[in-house]
């Protein structure tokens, strides 16, 4: 890495406690590698082993599936500054449980496992960091758990929009999966999901086109 890479990496929340010279230095010592992608390339496969934490540094990758139907189910949307293996890397069971595809052109670096061991034994708050990221997937995903679980699909529907808004800075929302994706995450048919749009724009709660949805102020 050049020189301007590793200040870039400081600038991440992960990487805060570094200067750019410490992680040269340690960078030097460790395996690590930076590969660059192509619009829908499969960089892991369902089931593959996880050896590397991946930060994403450019571009966006999704983390997907097919039924067996063969329709493409996106879970999530990474983008630059996301990192994804932190919850598989150390783990006894470590294969990755959905394909990991670049939406475009992306650029990820890949840490070896003995990397993240030296990072971690130079500054205890790179620890911190890891494993907040660690228990914030956690968490993210024991509340979607949850939430499915326990609440109606017009409730469920209205958590995402809402986080959803809060994440990108706006009411007018801009759907990173589609309807039908979003169907299959909330657990349910598109017919019903569609049905809950629309009682929710005539009841003037949002309004929706292809690719956006808008909240009104104060739901």
């Amino acid at each position: 890495m050049q020189a301007n890479d590793y200040q870039r990496l400081t600038e991440l929340p992960l990487f805060s406690s570094f200067s750019p010279s410490e992680l040269e230095r340690l960078f030097g010592k460790q395996p690590y590698s930076i590969r660059s992608y192509t619009r829908d390339q499969v960089i892991y496969l369902s089931g593959e082993s996880c050896t590397s934490l991946d930060i994403l540094l450019e571009g966006s990758v999704s983390l997907q599936s097919l039924d067996e139907t063969g329709s493409l189910f996106k879970a999530q949307v990474l983008t630059a500054g996301d990192t994804y293996g932190a919850t598989l890397l150390f783990g006894t069971s470590n294969r990755f449980p959905l394909t990991v595809v670049s939406e475009g052109s992306a650029e990820v670096l890949h840490l070896s496992k003995a990397l993240v061991l030296a990072l971690s034994k130079e500054h205890s708050l790179f620890t911190e960091n890891l494993l907040q990221i660690v228990s914030d997937k956690a968490y993210s995903l024991s509340t979607s758990l949850t939430n499915l679980t326990s609440k109606t699909l017009r409730e469920n529907l209205l958590t995402y929009l809402r986080e959803e808004a809060r994440t990108q800075g706006s009411q007018i929302i801009r759907l990173r999966i589609t309807k039908k994706e979003l169907a299959y995450r909330l657990g349910v048919e598109r017919t019903s999901l569609s049905r809950t749009l629309a009682l929710l724009r005539d009841e003037k709660i949002l309004s929706f086109t292809r690719n956006t949805i808008t909240v009104s102020d104060g739901q």
